[in-house]
């Protein structure tokens, strides 16, 4: 999630659901994990954490005006055990 973060559900090659967080936050371009776009994702799809079987994410922090130098594999599955 360096900048433009967003989420999407997919069904095999189908996109089930997709959303920038800045349509929740009202942020342009932001960078923080994704979190209100996941749950708007799992919503649509009726599911939760629980029944996703692959969670894939193209950043792992770093320096920058839109970067969130907290991010991290363990922290990406903290924030979605509790989803």
């Amino acid at each position: 999630w360096y900048h433009d973060s967003a989420a999407v559900l997919l069904e095999g090659r189908t996109v089930i659901a997709a959303a920038e967080e800045e349509r929740f936050t009202r942020r342009k371009h932001s960078g923080k994990f994704p979190i209100h776009a996941i749950r708007y994702c799992l919503g649509e799809g009726g599911l939760r954490m629980d029944d996703v079987d692959i969670v894939a994410f193209g950043e792992e922090g770093g320096i920058g005006e839109h970067r969130d130098p907290l991010i991290s594999r363990e922290a990406i599955a903290g924030i979605l055990a509790h989803e």
